[in-house]
């Protein structure tokens, strides 16, 4: 029972991740193609400025859910999650606005407004703060789950007669590798790992939205003045989020070894 459950869960998050993927790659794609390029004759400088800037529009969007996929992709890889109903409503809402997104791009485009700029960083402000409502969600549910574990460990420790005890020790296959229980503070010390791990890729998760949101506010706005500089914010946020990861990782490595 509990194999069937743990199956039927992962395929959900399977399937919730791919569609999550789809929707991302169809949003990216739409606004490429807002990139117009002269169908006949010659292409005069102004129509060149023009594609310019919707070049660097779609740069700065696809700066903003490229991020937005990587993020998503180096927590939901840091282990096998077990995603909730909760989680998939959560996904779901984030994918319809993650759907607007070609639409405020346009919006941009078409009007250098100030109303167009903050319905795009509304826009993408909102995407950013569902994304950590899913990450502090899947955190939630893998606390869960680690105290549940460590409960079923006690009890087989204990030497309890309890049944979600044997259901985990048969899950576990224990008794058909021959593992002595000396191993499971082993198998315990491990949960604990996995879920630092999750720990230090859900504050680098909450910390890259915040900056991200910072870079593109800043550049959607210089792009009402200076087209090329409004590179410049996603250029730095760039490099300081790879700082960042680099560091962070740094730091899991050198707890790991201490333990």
């Amino acid at each position: 029972m509990i194999l069937e459950n743990k199956k039927q869960k992962q395929k959900i998050a399977d399937r919730t991740i791919v569609f999550f993927d789809a929707v991302l790659a169809i949003a990216i794609t739409m606004i490429a193609l807002e990139i117009h390029i002269p169908e006949t004759g010659p292409i005069s400088s102004e129509e060149f400025r023009l594609m310019f800037e919707q070049g660097v529009t779609f740069l700065i969007s696809f700066y903003a859910l490229g991020s937005l996929w990587y993020f998503h992709m180096q927590f939901f890889s840091s282990g096998k999650f077990e995603i909730s109903n909760a989680n998939v409503v959560l996904h779901l809402v984030l994918m319809a606005l993650v759907c607007l997104y070609p639409v405020a791009t346009r919006l941009v485009l078409v009007s250098n407004q100030l109303e167009s700029k903050l319905i795009y960083i509304s826009i993408f402000t909102l995407v950013q703060l569902f994304n950590m409502a899913i990450v502090w969600q899947t955190h939630s549910d893998a606390n869960e789950k680690e105290e549940s574990q460590r409960k079923l460990m006690d009890d087989l420790l204990d030497g309890k007669d309890s049944k979600a005890a044997q259901q985990y020790m048969q899950y576990k296959k224990f008794m058909e590798a021959g593992v002595g229980q000396e191993t499971i503070p082993d198998y315990a010390s491990m949960i604990s790992n996995h879920l630092r791990e999750v720990r230090q890729s859900k504050r680098f998760v909450y910390l890259s939205s915040i900056i991200n949101v910072a870079a593109v506010y800043l550049a959607v706005f210089i792009l009402m003045e200076n087209v090329a500089l409004s590179l410049v914010p996603i250029a730095v946020a760039f490099v300081i989020l790879i700082c960042l990861r680099y560091r962070m990782f740094a730091e899991f490595r050198n707890s790991d070894s201490h333990n």
